[in-house]
């Protein structure tokens, strides 16, 4: 998918007020990103998305991916910490479980993930 295309879709989707639309744009939009070796402009998109649907998963664990693999330890941990929260206080324990085990893959020396 061409990304550019996909992020003026995130936007007309945001003026139209379809949260789930620019989610979702946002979502494919970064992973072309990702894939063309265009890591900021991933982490924008998906900022962009968070902002129009803020406890969206998927966003919110690629933008923790991509910080990790830039190397950016403490803010992956705090995304993934920050979405664990949200997502323990929808009672979703197997969502969380997930969460946590993929914290745990790419941050192996975090102790907040250690042992979860």
């Amino acid at each position: 998918p061409d990304p550019e295309a996909l992020v003026v879709a995130v936007e007309e989707a945001m003026a139209r007020g379809d949260a789930d639309a620019a989610a979702a744009a946002a979502l494919v939009a970064a992973g072309a990103y990702r894939a063309g070796g265009h890591v900021t402009a991933a982490f924008d998109v998906c900022l962009q998305g968070i902002s129009a649907r803020p406890a969206d998963v998927e966003l919110h664990l690629l933008l923790a991916d991509l910080a990790a693999g830039r190397g950016w330890t403490a803010q992956a941990g705090d995304t993934y910490r920050n979405l664990l929260r949200l997502v323990e206080l929808d009672g979703d324990a197997a969502l969380a479980a997930t969460i946590r085990g993929v914290a745990a893959e790419r941050l192996p020396g975090d102790p907040r993930f250690a042992g979860d």
